[in-house]
């Protein structure tokens, strides 16, 4: 499972590295070519808005990895003791896993619902492709909080100074 894990983890750090790197590519080839050539690439604007959409969806499940989301610590500060702790982020990992939960199925509904049969206006790309970044990052943010709460509750190391 770890291997599998590890794969997905190095598959998603690839994808937003290239994401980004096509990027700016394509914002640095929009810039030169405005500025020097005096003329305008019509879908560069267009394929670095979806790329963006791609990499923040992406990004999120690899934040979540990381342990680099917002947070506030408010109440954190007041519990003391592992167990209270523990239980805390039990807590806080469920509601995470039922928002993503809805937020995966109202995303599956609006990928299957809203973007049937439209294009893009500048690449005619199917909008399926570019909606899909919602199913897509919700999936793996599912699964970031699964393997997450999976650990907390599982794993014997201690939880101190938050989750590890």
């Amino acid at each position: 499972m770890n291997k599998v894990l590890n794969v997905l983890h190095k598959l998603i750090e690839f994808l937003l590295f290239m994401g980004f790197t096509v990027m700016v590519i394509i914002v640095v080839a929009q810039i030169i070519t405005r500025f020097v050539f005096f003329y305008s690439l019509p879908w560069s604007e267009e394929a670095s808005r979806y790329l963006f959409a791609w990499i923040i969806f992406l990004g999120v499940s690899f934040g979540v990895k990381e342990d680099s989301q917002i947070s506030i610590d408010l109440i954190d500060s007041f519990i003391k003791g592992k167990s209270g702790r523990k239980v805390l982020a039990a807590f806080q990992y469920i509601i995470q896993l039922i928002a993503c939960s809805v937020m995966l199925y109202q995303s599956a509904l609006f990928v299957t619902a809203g973007g049937a049969g439209q294009r893009s206006p500048a690449m005619h790309l199917p909008m399926t492709y570019v909606y899909m970044c919602l199913v897509v990052g919700f999936a793996l943010l599912l699964l970031e909080l699964i393997i997450k709460l999976g650990y907390l509750l599982f794993s014997k190391k201690s939880i101190e100074g938050g989750v590890e």
